[in-house]
């Protein structure tokens, strides 16, 4: 479980923004993921942390994750989710499609006071949800 834990809000951020992953995706989001860290001075001892299984509560991530979504249009600035781009970029046929369109309309109701605390609540109720498990076994 533990890659799959920060895969899971990477997930988010990216998984459903393009169905297909070419060479510029995969360096946009390379970019991306070293922008947020950098911006939200994301340690590696709390990283290290995240990628170990741990849920943790700490600001630098919190805002870490929210970077991500806002970058990729699903967190608005407002602080809610945008579920209808999340849910449109699921490959329908796949066999995860429907418990993690479920997953997400859940997910996406919980509010925190600001974005980052957002973030943080989607992301544990992702992981409550299982979402790593559907998405990688």
């Amino acid at each position: 479980m533990k890659m799959k834990l920060l895969v899971a809000v990477l997930i988010l951020s990216v998984a459903f923004v393009s169905a297909a992953f070419t060479a510029a995706d995969i360096v946009r989001f390379q970019r991306t993921l070293e922008k947020c860290r950098t911006k939200n001075d994301l340690s590696d001892e709390v990283l290290e942390r995240v990628l170990n299984g741990e849920i943790v509560d700490e600001p630098d991530f919190n805002c870490f994750a929210a970077c991500l979504l806002q970058n990729y249009e699903l967190l608005r600035e407002d602080g809610s989710f945008n579920v209808e781009l999340a849910v449109s970029k699921i490959p329908q046929d796949a066999d995860f499609a429907q418990p993690l369109t479920d997953a997400i309309k859940t997910c996406s109701a919980r509010r925190g006071t600001d974005n980052c605390k957002t973030a943080h609540l989607l992301f544990v109720c992702m992981y409550e949800k299982d979402v790593p498990n559907l998405l990688f076994g």
